[in-house]
This record gives C-alpha cells, sequence and structure tokens, in this order.
C-alpha cells in the first residue's frame, strides 16, 4: 500500500513556489507526495522532492482554470492539455498516476448529458495525444467530487468510466484495463453520501484515495464547496473504523493520499493528529 502527503497542505495563495523542504512528511514517515494541482514544475519543489529521497507517486490535475467536461470550449481544451503535460510530468518524475476531476461546479442541470459526453471525448483526447498506452506505469484516475458538482453522482462516474473503457477498448486488453479507474475522495463522499457505495460497488477500480475528513453537509455554498474542509482524518465525522475494516477485509494495495488544508491549525497540532491517525490505523 502507498501511503503518501498532497502537496496541498504547503500551498500558500494556490502556489508552491516557497517550498524548500519536506521535513513536514519526514515527520510523519511517508515516502511519497501527491503534486497538488498547483504544481506547475517548480524547480524548488523539485529540488526538495531529491533532497529529502521522496516519490512522487501522483500528480493531480489542474481544475480552477480547466474543466474537461465543461460546454465551454476553451475550458475543455485547457483541461485536456494541463492533463498531457501533467502525464509528461508524470514520466519524468517516475510517478504513477494522474488524478483528474471530471467536471466543475454548475447550476445548470440541463447541462448533464453534454458533459457526460464531453467528460468521456476528453478522456480519449487525452489517452491518445499522451500516447498513454506506452507508459508502463502511468494511469488516470477519475476523482469523486463533492455535492452540486459534475462528478458527485455514482453513476455518472460508473457509466464515463465504462464508455471511456469501451471507447478505448480498454477492457479488451487486460494489460491496459487498470489503465483508468477512480481516485475515491473521502471528504467529497462522505459530503454526498456515497462514500460506502464506491466501497462496496467499484471497489475494483479504485486506483487511489484521497483522506480528509469533515463534519458532513451543513448546506453552506456549495459552489464554493464551504462544507468540504480538508481536514485530518479522525477530526471529523468520518468513521474511520469502517471504513478502515472494509479496506482491510479488501486488502487493498492502492494509493492513501492524506489531502489536507492547514487551515487555522498550526503546522505542530495537525503533525500531532496525523501522526496519531496514522499510528493508530497502520
Amino acid at each position: 500500500m502507498i501511503v503518501g502527503l498532497s502537496t496541498m497542505i504547503f500551498e500558500e495563495n494556490k502556489s508552491l513556489d516557497k517550498l524548500q523542504n519536506f521535513n513536514f512528511v519526514k515527520e510523519l514517515g511517508l515516502r511519497y507526495i501527491e503534486l497538488s494541482d498547483a504544481f506547475n514544475f517548480q524547480q524548488n519543489v523539485l529540488n526538495a522532492l531529491k533532497k529529502d529521497n521522496l516519490k512522487v507517486f501522483s500528480i493531480h490535475a489542474d481544475y480552477i482554470d480547466s474543466d474537461i467536461s465543461s460546454p465551454d470550449e476553451n475550458k475543455r481544451k485547457n483541461g485536456i492539455n494541463d492533463a498531457i503535460q501533467r502525464i509528461n510530468y508524470l514520466n519524468k518524475l517516475n510517478g504513477n498516476l494522474l488524478v483528474i476531476h471530471p467536471g466543475s461546479w454548475y447550476s445548470n442541470k440541463n447541462e448533464e448529458k453534454e458533459r457526460i459526453k464531453n467528460c468521456i471525448n476528453s478522456l480519449e483526447i487525452i489517452f491518445k495525444k499522451a500516447k498513454l498506452q506506452q507508459f508502463k506505469d502511468i494511469k488516470i484516475a477519475i476523482e469523486n467530487l463533492p455535492p452540486e458538482f459534475f462528478g458527485d453522482d455514482i453513476e455518472i462516474i460508473k457509466f464515463i468510466l465504462e464508455k471511456t473503457k469501451e471507447v478505448l477498448d480498454l477492457s479488451k486488453n487486460n494489460k491496459l484495463d487498470n489503465k483508468l479507474g477512480i481516485c475515491l475522495d473521502s471528504g467529497h463522499g462522505f459530503l454526498a453520501n456515497n462514500l460506502y457505495d464506491y466501497l462496496n460497488y467499484l471497489y475494483n477500480d479504485i486506483l487511489s484515495m484521497h483522506l480528509h475528513d469533515n463534519y458532513g453537509d451543513k448546506n453552506q455554498d456549495k459552489k464554493e464547496a464551504m462544507d468540504d474542509i480538508h481536514a485530518v482524518p479522525g477530526s471529523g465525522n468520518i468513521d474511520w473504523d469502517k471504513f478502515f475494516n472494509i479496506l482491510h477485509n479488501k486488502n487493498y494495495q492502492g494509493g492513501l493520499i492524506f489531502e489536507i488544508k492547514k487551515g487555522t491549525k498550526y503546522e505542530s497540532q495537525i503533525l500531532i493528529e496525523l501522526k496519531n491517525f496514522i499510528n493508530n490505523h497502520y
């Protein structure tokens, strides 16, 4: 099992330009990193990775100015081009996984069918233009999203997964079948009330997981995902004993990436909470 930390926790104003070391990660005894969407091949980040002997497991695609299912053609092209660029980064860094959002928040639900079609088409283009089949270890994982975002519905995620594999003939070739899967985000699944549905019905498609906590849907601003606080696991309302019992019973061997926002807590406090969580569950 791959256990690591997202660089989300180090971001300041959506930037990693000031990052000089990964002492926080070493203090936790972790060896793997997911480079967040804020990563844009900053040399200081690469220097810190090399210096602290950490391995990049995954890279998160941009979701601020990009949206692979958007009816806005420019945003969709941005999403496609960004994904291809980050796959090239993964190859240079010997990484394994690109995590990508299927879409963004949208108020017009009449867009749903168009977004499904666009998402499948975008993934097909990314696979072909990035020549993903040529990379032995690199895969793409679609991330489930919070309520009212495109990607909050497990049935839609399942459909996109199945249809994209069908279009690319991935399911007909066992060696390529696992090139496309899911990044199960615990916080998003808890808010959307479908966390355990993924574990029960789409478990075999899960390539990695984002671990973070929240207090459930408090009906705050959905567009800004205000309930999606990315708290340290164990500090919110998710039943982590139930969650890890399922993983242990299924002998899960994929990625487990702590995707935490610093918020108002001191780094030392987050470190203590994360250490306690890790000690209690591994």
